[in-house]
């Protein structure tokens, strides 16, 4: 039983070899990593234009070109006092999930994750202005998720499937803020989950199967009526 001394899930193989050179999310959470790139991409692709355009208008041109000034995988909320974070800012992550078996041979990991979509600080006359682009990032979001690929990026490659994901879906979405508790300033954002699986996969240490050998013979109840009708050959060695 060697050959299970590894596993696979999504698409990542255990045990992990070193990678010093490639950050962790990428290594470690494919997953993840795959979506919130995906979702920055599309969120440029759709609305970068417009939003260069809204900014210049509003007075806020030293934000053209930063969509997504910064992203990252974890709930920006708990270290708002600590980090010096650059706004628009696109978060996504895990908050909660379940183990489901399928079979007794493999399980799925079923997650909830969430994404935050944050603006910078506004005034009320700004946000006037800036509001109703909550609505189309997530118009953006879902649809881009439902369809899963944009023809734009990646040539239209899959890439929830190339990320491990087995499936991912849209689940529900609030508007709100965050909010700084140090200095109070306020942050408009949008709130959407997920629903996503990632199952586990054909273990990567099998060794593949060498043939089989079989004889398979008919008869009417003596050895001269015996007719072969199937030969298939076993043979279980690397």
């Amino acid at each position: 039983m060697a050959d299970y001394g590894e596993f696979k899930v999504g698409a990542v193989s255990y045990p992990v070899p070193a990678s010093p050179v490639l950050p962790a999310k990428t290594v470690l959470d494919p997953a993840l990593a795959t979506a919130l790139d995906y979702f920055k991409a599309v969120l440029n692709l759709h609305l970068g234009a417009y939003w260069d355009a809204l900014v210049a208008q509003i007075g806020l041109s030293g934000l053209a070109g930063k969509l997504v000034a910064e992203a990252v995988t974890y709930d920006p909320a708990l270290y708002l006092q600590e980090a010096q974070y650059r706004f628009p800012l696109l978060a996504l992550y895990r908050v909660r999930g379940d183990i489901r078996d399928k079979t007794v041979a493999w399980y799925r990991l079923k997650t909830e994750w969430r994404l935050i979509f944050a603006l910078p600080t506004l005034t009320a006359a700004q946000m006037l202005s800036m509001s109703p682009l909550l609505w189309s990032v997530l118009r953006v979001i879902n649809d881009r998720t439902q369809q899963g690929y944009d023809p734009s990026y990646q040539n239209g490659a899959l890439v929830f499937g190339d990320g491990g994901i087995a499936s991912i879906a849209p689940d529900s979405y609030q508007f709100g803020h965050l909010v700084n508790p140090r200095t109070d300033l306020v942050f408009p954002t949008l709130e959407m989950s997920f629903q996503v699986e990632e199952r586990e996969q054909l273990n990567p240490g099998l060794l593949p199967l060498g043939g089989i050998d079989t004889t398979l013979s008919v008869s009417q109840g003596t050895p001269d009526d015996e007719v072969t009708v199937v030969e298939v050959s076993q043979d279980f060695t690397p």
